[in-house]
């Protein structure tokens, strides 16, 4: 048992799927209560094929559904994609080549108003679908922010990049459509947020075991990250995060990840689904 549920051929979600529909509300049943209050998590694909397959995975593996909507520069490739993950997707239309550059067309795509953003190189873990759907029905502000692990696969374990005890990459991702103030730049949610500052824990912010894991580097070749990163030159980015984008592995300073359940899926999902 991996998370509470069955990892193996009885999963809803082995290498192919049809289990997955494209309207998805996660119910707030997941932190086991009564509290019906909703919210839709979206991830905005691009196209990147392991990375999807393994958010179908994971997301089968705890019940949940997410809805899948690619940018309309990779309608294309929405067959392709749509054979991955085993489902529909949604097309967005996005005239620029980062996801802020359209965010409130995107939202719109949503069937409730508490939107839980997540990339499909990412996955939330259990504790911050617990505490999102918590916040949803009784929300004590219009956003809610997490802190998120940047992870690399050592072939059997997982390390996340150590940072100075000052650094915390909070992401907003937990917010109200009707309630923000959309924003276009690249590298913001999308939507404002107020200043804050360390340690200062507003409340806003999710616990600290509620975290976001970033798989980028386990899934991203360096060839990917460069034509992303050329991409969001062009959309005038910081070239402070073009240089730390592109930092290869061995030029980081890792330490120890402690979700050991987490690890366990990822080894099994890795196996059965080994790269080609």
């Amino acid at each position: 048992m991996i998370l509470g549920l069955t990892v193996g051929a009885s999963s809803p979600f082995g290498k192919t799927s049809k289990a997955c529909r494209i309207l998805i509300v996660v119910k707030s049943a997941i932190v086991h209560n009564n509290d019906m209050s909703d919210f839709t998590i979206i991830v905005p694909v691009f196209g990147e094929t392991r990375a999807l397959q393994f958010s179908a995975f994971y997301f089968g593996q705890l019940g949940v559904k997410p809805f899948y909507v690619l940018d309309s520069k990779k309608q294309g490739r929405r067959a392709e994609v749509e054979r991955l993950l085993g489902c529909e997707v949604a097309i967005y239309e996005n005239p620029g080549n980062y996801i802020e550059a359209n965010f409130e067309r995107l939202t719109d795509l949503s069937p409730t108003d508490w939107i839980l953003r997540v990339d499909c190189d990412e996955v939330p873990n259990l504790a911050m679908l617990q505490h999102c759907a918590k916040f949803v029905s009784h929300p004590s502000s219009n956003i809610c922010g997490f802190d998120r692990d940047d992870l690399v696969w050592r072939e059997d374990h997982f390390e996340r990049i150590k940072q100075p005890f000052w650094f915390i990459d909070t992401q907003f991702r937990l917010f109200n459509r009707k309630q923000v103030k959309f924003v276009k730049r690249i590298h913001t949610p999308g939507f404002h947020v107020s200043k804050w500052k360390f340690p200062l824990v507003p409340a806003w912010h999710g616990p600290l075991n509620a975290r976001l894991y970033h798989l980028q580097r386990p899934f991203i070749s360096q060839a990917d990250k460069l034509e992303k990163m050329q991409r969001y030159d062009q959309a005038g980015q910081d070239p402070k995060f073009h240089a730390a984008m592109m930092k290869k592995d061995d030029e980081m300073r890792w330490t120890r990840f402690a979700d050991a359940a987490f690890t366990s899926l990822f080894a099994s999902w890795s196996k059965a689904n080994p790269v080609t």
